[in-house]
């Protein structure tokens, strides 16, 4: 599906995830005011099926930690929170001075 994106900006989403009603709004104004970043995420909660909390799962925030993260077989961003600047999608061409980067808790709250 990635593929036949045409849009300037790709979002992640599971078909039975729910975000914050301002999540995507709050990650493409990240993504178009900071122009080196290539991607972003966000800390999730798991739930259970009445949709109370089981536990926070957290990611780094630092770009440094971010690719120690990566070389030691890690992950950045959790998959179904993130949000790219279209054209870097292509894995690993991540290039033109853009580097990762998260918003950590911007919407948790």
């Amino acid at each position: 599906m990635a593929a036949s994106a045409s849009g300037e900006f790709l979002a992640r989403m599971d078909a039975d995830d729910i975000c914050h009603p301002a999540r995507f709004e709050r990650q493409l104004a990240f993504l178009r005011t900071h122009c080196d970043i290539v991607a972003v995420g966000s800390c999730a909660m798991r739930i259970d099926p009445e949709g109370l909390p089981i536990n926070k799962l957290k990611v780094k925030v630092n770009d440094q930690h971010i690719q120690v993260d990566l070389l030691k077989g890690g992950f950045a961003i959790i998959h179904p929170s993130a949000a790219y600047f279209s054209p870097s999608w292509t894995p690993f061409q991540a290039d033109r001075g853009r580097h990762f980067s998260v918003i950590v808790d911007a919407i948790s709250d």
